[in-house]
């Protein structure tokens, strides 16, 4: 316990070190460019004074690592009270760049004097007349993008050192409470020490807020430096501008969570049983602090890992969706005037993990999301549920021996296909277009990853790297229209099963004895949603063939292929 905890303070200082370098790089880089601004105000008192210019240039910087940036070089004499004096200085602020068409047009008005021999102004400091500039304008682009960093990377260094130190209180706290209930984990972690459970919408909305405002700072100077960029012939440097382009996404995203955070406030989730027993019920009172307009809300209770992959730049953190299951929870007057409350009853699986916080880099989340639609920012609320096995698990689960997934004969309604009747018996529909959304934003992403790549090889001559984002873009093109325009029709009568599934799937058809299992397959998820395939296997064929996709939920698309069976008069096994 003690090298333990020696090594998790040595983390906690190199996270505030790592900070405090963020917030030194910011300040100094603001610092060189504030140093411009502040000699600008000093020279507002400067005099007028005619000079002649003796050698005017531009010059650029080309770096293989970034873009070329460019600096006005001149010479000049000019007279002071009868003394001859020289100075090179263009401008009052340091260094090269590439915003704008500053240096190109100074360069292009200083030349042109040169060239017809005409003087120019120049200003003086009158205390120290050695002291003397071409342009004391303040330059307020270059001024902005420099004052981006401290607040970029000094307000990223300050975060992730108020985060450290938060952590390391939050770490001390829960080795204290695990020394007073070791056999009870759920009483280790704040937010699951009572039976009220709190949502997540405001955390949401600062997450929201900070990581947008990091993103549009560190962005935006992009929108500075792409036009002389492409000005210059470099038409690739124009997928640079798809990063503002995902910033305005994120404020809206951002501007989205205020609205349903003011409208809706903080909802809580009662819970009858502390903690939720992992293969029992979970039983609580959703407490909603605003009037739905709703007749009810759709209920998501779904077991995550949480794990993070690779290291430095490769680091990324995941999603994986092991089980999940929804509802409808009527929603009903709350307690007090202007309030709305759901009574929330789900029945959780025996075989799944139970919540675990030891592991940042592994965590198991049973993450419950109640949504509404309603008139303008729909209504939803994200809770993080203590789920542990406690020994109330339900008739088998006590002894392991309970089914993974329960279902009653009509859950199959729930996949929301289309049920009516045709020649040759029932039909049942499950039509294009039902995940409209998620294809959308899925093609959406496809188009960009394509014309990206597109771009890179015939206007950037990158063919390697161009050819991999238009790949990946081809891929998630197909996904797209898998996910919009697949369609599954089966019909069932007679001893016999027809279907016709996919995009372009024409009909084929079987008899009720050749069938030999009627399975579910996980097909894909998006978000947190997990969707199901129906297959089947025939007797004396190799393989499965799916008759059905993207079905939502692992629970109705059971009881689906179950009312099949029944349908087909069998009593084959639901794999």
């Amino acid at each position: 316990m003690t090298k333990l905890s020696a090594f998790r303070q040595r983390g906690g200082a190199l996270v505030w070190i790592f900070g405090l370098v963020f917030v030194l790089v910011g300040l100094g880089v603001g610092a060189f460019f504030a140093k411009g601004a502040f000699d600008v105000l000093a020279a507002r008192d400067w005099v007028p004074a005619e000079a002649r210019l003796l050698r005017v240039d531009l010059q650029a910087n080309h770096d293989p690592d970034s873009a070329t940036t460019y600096r006005v070089i001149a010479e000049y004499e000019y007279s002071w009270r009868g003394e001859r004096l020289f100075s090179d200085r263009v401008d009052l602020h340091p260094g090269a760049d590439n915003l704008g068409d500053y240096h190109h047009e100074t360069y292009g008005r200083l030349n042109r004097a040169l060239e017809a021999g005409e003087p120019v102004t120049v200003w003086v400091d009158p205390d120290n007349p050695s002291r003397a500039v071409l342009d004391r304008d303040m330059r307020w682009g270059r001024l902005g993008f420099g004052m981006l960093f401290p607040l970029a990377f000094g307000g990223a260094g300050l975060g992730v050192m108020l985060w450290g130190r938060r952590a390391g209180r939050v770490r001390k706290k829960r080795d204290a409470r695990r020394e007073l209930h070791p056999d009870q984990p759920w009483m280790w972690v704040d937010k699951w020490r009572t039976p009220e459970i709190a949502g997540q919408a405001r955390t949401t909305m600062w997450l929201a807020i900070g990581f947008a405002a990091i993103w549009n700072l560190v962005s935006l100077p992009l929108l500075f430096i792409v036009p002389g960029e492409v000005a210059d012939g470099n038409t690739a440097a124009l997928v640079g501008l798809l990063f503002p382009l995902v910033g305005v996404g994120l404020a809206v995203w951002a501007v989205r969570e205020v609205i349903r955070h003011r409208r809706y406030g903080a909802s809580m989730l009662d819970l009858q049983s502390h903690p939720v027993p992992l293969g029992g019920r979970l039983r609580g009172t959703l407490n909603i602090p605003a009037r739905l307009q709703a007749r009810d809300v759709q209920v998501q209770l779904a077991c995550i890992n949480r794990y993070v992959t690779g290291s430095g730049k490769n680091r990324s953190t995941r999603e994986n969706v092991l089980w999940e299951d929804k509802q409808r929870a009527p929603a009903t007057s709350g307690a007090g005037p202007g309030q709305t409350s759901a009574r929330i009853e789900m029945r959780l699986p025996a075989g799944q993990p139970v919540s675990s916080e030891e592991n940042p880099k592994n965590r198991i989340i049973w993450r419950l999301t109640a949504t509404s639609e309603e008139p303008g920012v729909d209504y939803k609320a994200v809770f993080e549920l203590p789920v542990f096995d406690t020994g109330e698990a339900i008739g088998d689960a006590a002894e392991g021996d309970a089914p993974e997934i329960v279902f009653e004969p009509e859950d199959w309604r729930e996949t929301g296909v289309v049920h009516d009747y045709a020649a040759g018996g029932q039909r049942f529909v499950f039509p294009r277009y039902r995940l409209l959304g998620a294809g959308l934003g899925l093609m959406f992403g496809a188009l960009v990853f394509t014309g990206a790549g597109g771009g890179m090889m015939l206007l950037g001559g990158m063919w390697i790297f161009g050819g991999i984002f238009a790949a990946v873009g081809l891929l998630l093109l197909w996904g797209a229209i898998s996910m919009l325009f697949q369609r599954s029709e089966v019909i069932i009568g007679n001893g016999r099963l027809r279907w016709r599934h996919g995009v372009f799937g024409g009909w084929q058809e079987t008899e009720a004895g050749a069938l030999k299992s009627i399975g579910v397959e996980k097909s894909g998820s998006v978000g947190s949603n997990l969707y199901f395939r129906l297959v089947i296997e025939r007797w004396g064929r190799e393989g499965k063939t799916a008759i059905a996709g993207w079905i939502p939920g692992e629970r109705p698309a059971r009881a689906l292929a179950a009312h099949w069976d029944s349908l087909l008069g069998g009593e084959r096994p639901v794999a």
